[in-house]
C-alpha cells in the first residue's frame, strides 16, 4: 500500500501498489486483513512508518511498513512501474 502522494504514484509505483496517500489515510479503510500482512510504503520510509503505528494504534496487527521504502526498493534492483521520458505512458523498468 503506497501512502505517498497522487503525482508521486503517477511517476513511479511498485506494479501492483495500491494507493492511498498519507493525507487521506484511515487505518478502519484498509483492506481485510485475513491471513495477508499489510505492507505500508512511501519514499523514504517515514511517513509509512507512520502510518503502520497509526494502524497498530486503531487495533489492526497485521501491519508492516517498508523500511527505506520505495527509495530501497529500487535501490535493491527491484522492477517498478516508472514513466517513459520519450512518451509520457508507463513503462515497466527491470532495475
Amino acid at each position: 500500500m503506497d501512502v505517498r502522494t497522487i503525482p508521486e504514484y503517477a511517476f513511479q509505483h511498485i506494479e501492483g501498489a495500491m494507493l492511498f496517500p498519507m493525507p487521506f489515510f484511515d487505518a478502519q479503510k484498509l483492506p481485510g486483513q485475513s491471513d495477508k500482512r499489510i505492507v505500508l510504503h512511501c519514499g523514504s520510509g517515514v511517513r509509512s512508518e507512520k502510518m503502520a503505528r497509526a494502524a497498530i494504534d486503531a487495533g489492526l496487527g497485521r501491519i508492516a511498513h517498508m523500511e527505506g521504502g520505495f527509495g530501497a526498493w529500487k535501490e535493491a534492483g527491484k522492477p517498478y512501474i516508472g514513466t517513459s521520458m520519450s512518451t509520457g505512458g508507463p513503462e515497466r523498468v527491470n532495475a
